[in-house]
């Protein structure tokens, strides 16, 4: 059985779409518990602690998202790739 894929195009487009909402919500984390920016300490709320995590787990994501996109502007032709090539 062989998989439907999406086109690259579209697949950027959502995956560009996941990273912002993941952006922002890890922003939104650091802003309403700005003491996630420090060591943690042993009298941290639950909340603070489950806050830092959060963020932790927003970077892995957006550095997963990273890498799949690399994969997927592989699969575009270079002349089409329009911009979407961000090498560093």
């Amino acid at each position: 059985m062989t998989a439907n894929r999406v086109a690259p195009e579209l697949e950027l487009a959502g995956l560009d779409a996941l990273e912002a909402t993941v952006s922002i919500a890890a922003r939104a984390l650091r802003t309403s518990y700005p003491t996630i920016n420090q060591l943690a300490q042993p009298s941290d709320s639950i909340e603070t602690v489950a806050a830092r995590a959060l963020v932790d787990a927003c970077v892995c994501l957006l550095l997963v998202l990273d890498d799949h996109r690399a994969r997927v502007v592989a699969r575009i032709p270079e002349w089409a790739r329009g911009g979407y090539d961000r090498s560093f």
